[in-house]
């Protein structure tokens, strides 16, 4: 196997790993599974790298630029499979798509107007995150609880400030 195969070896690694957790938790711990899959491909790859860079030379600087080409691939295309994956659960012009698929009688604006109240999408996600403790609402403000996605969002920041050039998350 050449070291140019080994980010996308990993990349369907991490993707069968997040269908399969995903279907075997029955849609529970959705942010779990992509960090599972997400490092069980990481695994994959650093095993497959050493398994090829170990046929040659280990002294060779071929190899050890090979590493350090195919890691940040692994790392894009990890990013983007991740993105795929949230599209269905984010989008909503998806979901609404889907839902209006799914009812024979149709769909009235009256209905989704209910359904994606933006108000009501923000205070139903803040709802989540308070029960779940990662935030925390102390006299009508809401601070960090757990820390759990702060690595997390810190990276995807980061990345989208490299590959999008924006500063900020929301511009």
């Amino acid at each position: 196997m050449s070291t140019l195969l080994c980010p996308l070896a990993a990349l369907a690694v991490n993707v069968l790993t997040q269908i399969i957790v995903f279907r075997f938790r029955r849609g529970t711990q959705y942010f779990r599974s992509i960090v599972e899959s997400f490092l069980s491909g990481a695994v994959a790859f650093v095993m497959l790298e050493a398994m090829v860079l170990s046929r040659g030379n280990p002294l060779n600087r071929d190899m050890a630029t090979a590493f350090l080409v195919d890691a940040p691939t692994y790392l894009a295309l990890a990013y983007c499979g991740f993105a795929f994956i949230q599209l269905g659960q984010t989008s909503i012009r998806i979901r609404m798509y889907s839902e209006i698929v799914s009812t024979r009688s149709g769909i009235s604006v009256e209905e989704l107007d209910r359904e994606y109240d933006d108000k009501a999408l923000m205070r139903e996600r803040l709802r989540r995150l308070v029960e779940s403790g990662d935030i925390v609402e102390k006299e009508g403000r809401y601070f960090v609880g757990r820390k759990r996605f702060l690595l997390f969002s810190n990276i995807l920041f980061f990345a989208k400030r490299i590959l999008l050039g924006r500063e900020r998350e929301f511009e």
